[in-house]
Order: C-alpha cells, then sequence, then structure tokens
C-alpha cells in the first residue's frame, strides 16, 4: 500500500509542476515611438515565464539601423510558491531618414520553442514645426549646448491649447551636473510653467553627437495676431576639461572644473486667429479645445417628488479646462439645482511630471425634482472647436428615471385635508444657497485716489499738531487767566486784603486833618494788636484823633504839621510790614492751593502742547508720479472695459514700474490685478489685490476677490499674531490717531469745566471717564499696530505657477510643500538663484527653500506710504 502511493505520487508531481508552469509571452516595444533622424530610441524585447535559449536575430527595415549592443535586465518574482522571471533585451536604433516604419516580429527561442513578438511602429519625423536641430547647429561650436523649441502647429486660435516643447541639446563629450528651469518670455502667451523631469535620449546633428532632454508643457495664446514664442534660456552647470592641467596631475590627467551656461533658443512665428463672432452660444465661456461629456445618476428608480439625486459628469477631452463652465441642465423647469463641486479626475496634478493638453475632470452635484419626471434633462456645455473651426453645444443624452408623483390630498364636503394630510404633500424644506463665486468683481471709479505726502499719517503731519495745540494753548491761556483772577481777588480778600486797602486809604491825597487822623486810627486798629496800642505813637496818634473828633468847639484842636504826618505814617508803615509777614504766614494752609494747581496745570498743557509739536515731522516728503497719471489711468481703466486687457495691463503698469517714480493708487492697483487675472495671472492679481488692500482693507468688492482667488488655488497666508492685531489692521493709524484724540479731549474738557463752573459734576465725570475710555483704545490699537515698514520688511508673493518648497537649493532636493500662486513667504536668507524662506502654515510655520524668479516683493515701494 505504501509503494502504490509512492508510485503514484511520483507521476502526478510531474503532472502538476506542468500545470503550474508559467505561460511563456514575449512582447516588443520602442520609446520614443516617434523620433527625429539619427535620434536614438530604446528597441526593447521581454520575455516572461522562460528563459530564452539565445539572443534575438534582430530583423529591421533598411532606414532602421542597430547603434549599440544589446543590454540585458532580468527580474524575478513569486506568486502562490510560483516563480516567474522575466529578461529584456534592449538595443539603441536610430532611424536614417523621415517615414513611417514598421519593425517585424522577432524570433525568441525559449526552452526549444519558438516565440514571436508583436510588429512595433516606429515614425521617423523632421520634427514639429519650429523643430530643427540641424539649421539650431548650424554655425554653433559642436562643443555648445542649446535649446530647441517645438510647437504642433503655427496657425492657433486664441485661447488655443496646444503642446509645447524645449529640447535641450548637450554634447556627448560635455559633463553635465545638472540644470535650471526654463526661462520664456510670457508676454502674449500663458505658458504653464516647464517640468523638472525630462524625457532623455541621444541625436547625432551634424557630426556631432548630443544627448537630449526634452521637456513638455503646454500654451495658449493671450492676444491675436501675428506673434512669436520664445526666445527660451536654460541654465546650466557643466564640467568643463581645463586644457592646462595635461601633465599636472599625479597620474598626468587632466581635471574638470564646473562652470555655468546658459543655452539658448530660437524664436517660432506663429499666426494668432481671433475666435468667430457668428455662431456664439449665449453660454460661451472661452474654452476652446475638443470635449466629450458623460452623465450617470443615483438613484434612478423608487424616487418621490422632493427626493435628491446624485449627479455625477466627467468632462474628457484636450482643451483649456479652466475656462469651461460649469454643465448646466439644458432645461432646468421644475428642478432645484445647486452649485456642483469641481475635481481632477486623476486625482492631483504632480508639477514635476509633463503636463499634457488631454484631462479628465469630474463634476458633482445634486439636482431635486419639484414634480413626476420620466427622464433627466440634458447636461450640457458650449465650447469653441479649432478642428471643426465652430461653436459647439454639447449634450449628454437624458437619463431615464422613474419619479412617483405625490398622492393628492383628499378634500370632504365640509372642509380641506386634516394637518397630517397636508404636512405629507409639502414640499422639502428650502436649504440655503452656498456662495459659489466664478468670477471677480470689476467695477472701478472713473477716477482714482492717489496717494501723496498729504495723505501720510497725521501723527507726521504739522497741521494735525497745529489743531491739537490751538486749543491747548487756549486752555492753558484760560486757566492762567483764572489763575490771576484769583490771585487778585484773593489779595483783596482776607487780612492782608484789608490791611493793604486801608493802607491805599490812608496814603490818599487831599485829606484833611479829620479825616487822616480818622482812617490812621482805623488802620492802627486793624493792622496792630492790643500790645501795640500802648507804643507812645500809638497813643499819641489816638490821642489827636480823639482831640480832633471828639472835643467840643471851645477846645479847637491844633492843626497836624507835615512832621508829624510823616511820623505817623513811618510808624504805621512798620506795623503793615509787620501785619503783613503775619497774614502771609497764616494764609499758607492747604486749603488755599486751588491757584497754584491751577497755575501748574496750565503750564503742563502748554509743556504737552510744546513737546507733541517739537515731535511731529516737519520734514515735507515728495513723491515723484508719472507726468500725468490720471490720464493714463483712464486710458487703462477704458482699454479694461473695452477688452482689451494687455493694453490696460501695459498703461496701468507703466505708472508703477519704477518704485522711486511710482504712482501710488489703491484704484489703479486693483485694475492691475483684474488684468492679471484675465490674462490668468492667478499670482500676481492676488499680489495687487494684496498691495490695493493695505489702503482699503474694508474694501468689500476687494476682499470677496481676495476670497475668490483663494477659493480657486488655497494660497497661504501669514495669520495676525492676535485678535487685537487684526483689530489694529481693521483701521489705519489715522482712526486709531483720531480715536485717542476724541478720547483726550472728552477727558480733558470736563475737567476743565468743573475747574470754571463747579457744576454737573455727575455729567462732566461720566465724560471723562468716556473720553479715558477712547483714549486707552485708541493709544493701545495705535501702539499694537506693526509699522508699515515691519508689515512688508522681506515679505514676497509666489507669482508663479507650480511652485514648491524644497529642503536644499535644488530642484532635485526634498519637497517641503506645495505652493500655489499668491501665496505669502517671508525671505530669511538668500543664496543665489534660491531664497530660504518662513512659509506659512498651521500649527508651525515651515521653512524650505525657493526659487527667486518665482517670487516677487510684497512692497517694493517707500514703506512709509502705507497707512
Amino acid at each position: 500500500m505504501p509503494f502504490r502511493r509512492l508510485l503514484l505520487a511520483l507521476l502526478i508531481l510531474p503532472l502538476t509542476a506542468l500545470a503550474q508552469a508559467p505561460k511563456v509571452e514575449v512582447n516588443a516595444s520602442v520609446a520614443p515611438a516617434q523620433a527625429r533622424p539619427n535620434q536614438q530610441v530604446a528597441f526593447s524585447v521581454t520575455v516572461t515565464g522562460g528563459n530564452p535559449d539565445a539572443l534575438p536575430n534582430l530583423r529591421l527595415p533598411l532606414q532602421v539601423q542597430q547603434v549599440s549592443a544589446v543590454s540585458t535586465s532580468q527580474q524575478f518574482s513569486m506568486v502562490n510558491g510560483v516563480t516567474s522571471t522575466k529578461i529584456t533585451f534592449s538595443w539603441a536604433l536610430v532611424g536614417t531618414e523621415p517615414g513611417d516604419f514598421v519593425i517585424p516580429p522577432q524570433e525568441v527561442s525559449v526552452g526549444g520553442q519558438t516565440y514571436q513578438t508583436n510588429e512595433v511602429k516606429f515614425k521617423v519625423t523632421q520634427g514639429q514645426t519650429g523643430s530643427n536641430p540641424d539649421a539650431s547647429a548650424a554655425g554653433r561650436n559642436p562643443d555648445e549646448a542649446f535649446l530647441q523649441l517645438e510647437i504642433g502647429k503655427t496657425e492657433i486660435y486664441q485661447g488655443e491649447l496646444i503642446p509645447l516643447s524645449a529640447s535641450l541639446y548637450v554634447p556627448t563629450r560635455m559633463g553635465l551636473r545638472r540644470f535650471g528651469l526654463i526661462d520664456i518670455n510670457k508676454d502674449d502667451f500663458a505658458i504653464q510653467r516647464f517640468p523638472q523631469q525630462a524625457e532623455q535620449s541621444q541625436t547625432v546633428v551634424g557630426s556631432a553627437a548630443y544627448n537630449v532632454f526634452t521637456f513638455r508643457t503646454t500654451l495658449s495664446a493671450i492676444r491675436t495676431g501675428d506673434l512669436k514664442i520664445g526666445p527660451a534660456s536654460q541654465e546650466l552647470l557643466v564640467e568643463v576639461v581645463n586644457q592646462d592641467s595635461f601633465g599636472r596631475t599625479p597620474f598626468g590627467f587632466p581635471f574638470a572644473e564646473p562652470q555655468k551656461l546658459v543655452a539658448t533658443s530660437q524664436q517660432i512665428p506663429v499666426k494668432v486667429i481671433p475666435l468667430p463672432t457668428e455662431g456664439k452660444p449665449a453660454s460661451f465661456s472661452g474654452a476652446v479645445g475638443d470635449f466629450t461629456l458623460n452623465a450617470t445618476a443615483t438613484p434612478t428608480e423608487g424616487l418621490k417628488v422632493g427626493d435628491p439625486i446624485a449627479i455625477e459628469l466627467t468632462l474628457e477631452g484636450a482643451g483649456n479646462f479652466d475656462a469651461i463652465a460649469e454643465p448646466k441642465l439644458s432645461d432646468a423647469t421644475d428642478w432645484k439645482t445647486y452649485p456642483s463641486r469641481r475635481y481632477n479626475v486623476e486625482g492631483q496634478i504632480d508639477p514635476v511630471l509633463m503636463p499634457s493638453v488631454e484631462r479628465q475632470v469630474g463634476y458633482s452635484t445634486v439636482i431635486v425634482p419639484q414634480k413626476a419626471h420620466e427622464r433627466i434633462p440634458s447636461f450640457e456645455i458650449s465650447y469653441f472647436s479649432p478642428t471643426q473651426k465652430k461653436y459647439v453645444v454639447l449634450q449628454t443624452p437624458p437619463i431615464s428615471v422613474e419619479i412617483e408623483a405625490p398622492a393628492p390630498v383628499a378634500a370632504t364636503a365640509t372642509g380641506p385635508a386634516d394637518a397630517t394630510d397636508l404636512s405629507a404633500a409639502a414640499p422639502p424644506p428650502a436649504v440655503a444657497p452656498r456662495a459659489e463665486v466664478s468670477d471677480i468683481l470689476s467695477d472701478l471709479p472713473a477716477t482714482a485716489t492717489w496717494v501723496a505726502p498729504a495723505s501720510l499719517p497725521l501723527f507726521k503731519q504739522p497741521v494735525f499738531w497745529a489743531a491739537q495745540g490751538l486749543p491747548v494753548l487756549l486752555l492753558a491761556l484760560a486757566l492762567i487767566g483764572r489763575a490771576l483772577k484769583n490771585r487778585r481777588a484773593r489779595l483783596a480778600a482776607g487780612p492782608s486784603g484789608a490791611i493793604r486797602q486801608a493802607w491805599n486809604q490812608l496814603n490818599a491825597s487831599g485829606l484833611s486833618d479829620q479825616e487822616f487822623l480818622r482812617r490812621a486810627s482805623q488802620f492802627l486798629l486793624i493792622a496792630a494788636d492790643s500790645s501795640q496800642h500802648d507804643h507812645p505813637q500809638s497813643a499819641l496818634l489816638l490821642k489827636r484823633y480823639a482831640d480832633h473828633n471828639f472835643a467840643g468847639p471851645a477846645l479847637p484842636a491844633t492843626p497836624l504839621t507835615a512832621s508829624e504826618r510823616n511820623a505817623f505814617l513811618q510808624h504805621l508803615g512798620a506795623l503793615k510790614t509787620t501785619a503783613l509777614n503775619r497774614a502771609t504766614q497764616l494764609a499758607s494752609q492747604p486749603s488755599n492751593h486751588l491757584a497754584p494747581t491751577q497755575t501748574q496745570a496750565a503750564a503742563s498743557l502748554l509743556v504737552l502742547f510744546i513737546s507733541l509739536g517739537s515731535t511731529a515731522s516737519i520734514t515735507a516728503q515728495t513723491t515723484s508720479t508719472a507726468k500725468d497719471p490720471a490720464k493714463t489711468y483712464s486710458t487703462a481703466l477704458a482699454a479694461f472695459q473695452s477688452g482689451k486687457i494687455k493694453e490696460a495691463q501695459y498703461h496701468a503698469e507703466s505708472l508703477v514700474k519704477d518704485p522711486a517714480t511710482a504712482a501710488i493708487s489703491p484704484q489703479l492697483f486693483e485694475l492691475i490685478g483684474h488684468a492679471r487675472y484675465r490674462a490668468d495671472d492667478i499670482g500676481r492679481a492676488a499680489l495687487w489685490y494684496r498691495r490695493a488692500e493695505f489702503f482699503t482693507p474694508r474694501d468689500p468688492e476687494l476682499r470677496q476677490n481676495l476670497r475668490h482667488l483663494d477659493d480657486r488655488v488655497r494660497f497661504l497666508s501669514f495669520q495676525p499674531a492676535s485678535p487685537l492685531h487684526d483689530w489694529s489692521l481693521r483701521f489705519s493709524q489715522n482712526t486709531w490717531l483720531l480715536l485717542a484724540t476724541a478720547g483726550f479731549w472728552l477727558l480733558i474738557l470736563p475737567i476743565a469745566w468743573m475747574v470754571f463752573t463747579p457744576c454737573c459734576r455727575a455729567l462732566a465725570s461720566a465724560t471723562s471717564t468716556l473720553g479715558t475710555i477712547l483714549l486707552i483704545v485708541g493709544l493701545t490699537l495705535l501702539l499694537i499696530r506693526p509699522d508699515p515698514a515691519q508689515r512688508v520688511a522681506n515679505v514676497s508673493v509666489v507669482t508663479a505657477k507650480d511652485i514648491r518648497a524644497h529642503t536644499a537649493a535644488a530642484t532635485t532636493a526634498g519637497s517641503v510643500i506645495d505652493l500655489p500662486p499668491g501665496s505669502t513667504t517671508r525671505i530669511l536668507e538668500v543664496r543665489g538663484a534660491w531664497s530660504y524662506c518662513e512659509i506659512p502654515y498651521q500649527p508651525d510655520p515651515l521653512r524650505g527653500w525657493i526659487e527667486n524668479a518665482a517670487l516677487t516683493p510684497l512692497w517694493p515701494y517707500d514703506p512709509q506710504l502705507i497707512p
């Protein structure tokens, strides 16, 4: 029994192995499938599931020649315990003349059995339009690198998207370290950024062999007429052999030195045809190309009125997809529609890869039937077809659906149906529409507001401080006058006042003896105390006074002599001095400090006025502007409104071309932003909108336009450090200064009112409290608000498309983050053609290297002009 089982196993094992043996397959391919004469291509024969007995003997057309030996590569894989091999043989081939060739099937022997590959088609052309490397190399040094531009055709429509390639020819004897990005003139064309990776091949031009690096992108014409594409340039870093180093090295070999070169290309003339005006659909939005549109709906059965239906639309083809409007229902009657969400079917486009004219774009939306329907109407778009040379309205086939109509409401003879039946037949609740801004607002005033020295911050204008100083001066003078009046009143009141008044009356001229003695006796009683009445001169004065006033007619008084009068006056003068000193000592009490306080307050106000006036900047700054900026602005605005975008951009930017003599105006900045947006230059449109935002941060149209650009590209922006920082930027420096000034006067004037008129103290106190609050808020936000120079210091905006921050200053370095056009960065260090930047990101900022050519300073003008 065991022997039989062993014999059976031995018989089954070969059959099992035979059944699990992999199937042998042979395939042939050529890459690229199209080449120029003498350009090398790779012809490969792949054998899967077996080991060839020998190398294949190539059979080639007469015009296709083998120029290199075979190279072999091998791969192993294991699936479900079965090992399979894949062996690839590769040869370098060249086509010697233009034509369409067929490489016949090749025979490969595997395990004694012969297999045949598929036939391969190979096309050799003189190149695309504008391609003639032999002509470009004519007259050139064979050791010199050069660029060659190639386009699909030279007669195109405005807005038509066509492929563009730039081929870098580097002599094989030249050691290439790396190459930079291709720079090309974009005044008349919207050219997508060339990728970072290239197709590599080899070719012979004339008698020189070249390594060819081909970069492919797309372009579309912005304006019409006879235009030229190029020239283009590309920076190279190569190794050049130093001829003087022969024999100087240890082994006698020369050494190579790195050297920077710039390869340039030719110009290609093209004719751009405007789109026809006849037959243009009302829904045409500028799309040029050839497209197909498909639609699917879910669900399509068991629906009721009011049930949502999900619609998926797929648009594919070749053309400028960015100009295509959202597909709409051809008949939206009794359908409730919602804005669709657009997305790339292939996923996010990698800027490193070659851009393609052909794409797939999806639209996802929801529609709701308002009554029973048997089918969903067609969705449609309109575009101009350059192949058919006419406008096309593309529609999807209608989609059949089953929608159940609502049950009729049963009505009784006595009245309407009950509330339950009414609620069942009620339409679905309305959904608030979602904002879907699809374009910018471009209304601008006929005249612009120009930023001049007169509109500098108020605290730098002497007129402002003069306006504030005049009331301060008047208030100070009023306080000084009040203090002098109080002083005179104080001198006329109290013991000192009585003494001075009595003394002045005593020294009046023309007094009789009797009146003189009466006044002298009265002054003695006021100025002298009882201890001084016993003085001989005082006693004599009182006696003579009694003789003159109380003696009868029988005893007439002796008249006063001049010497007696003088003696009395000298004695009373001494008493006056003593009395005044005593009164002054009594008056030096805290309750009598009102007048000095007012004097000090007046002096303080004068000091404040003088100090504020001394800090005011009286240096008049001048801004040299264009000869007639208002006229140029009007010309640019008229050109923009008539659709001449390039002309409007030229006139508007001529006013701001030179930062030293630029005419600064928020309306001018917005006009340039509008023109850049119409030219599909989102990065520079965001740049000019941000510059205008410095002057009109609360302009609703400007804020909506920036929000629209953000929705399109999702650019990165630095956020305010705190809510107070954000609030300080809501208004200008002048606004916060005026608020603080109003608070200052609401604080000072009620205090002065209480000093002059001690009434309504409650109202004055409340007003002073309000003034204190306004003063604190205004000064706080004015001080928190960053200085204009700090706001724009080293800040730049990404103005190119398909930009990425790298971990090192090289395009081949690792990536940090994609930077959509319009993103802001802060330059930390500049190193050659690269800048080390801080990038806004949440929760923490990022850092990376960005090419300088992709960055534009946010504010190249005088920072002091920023309000």
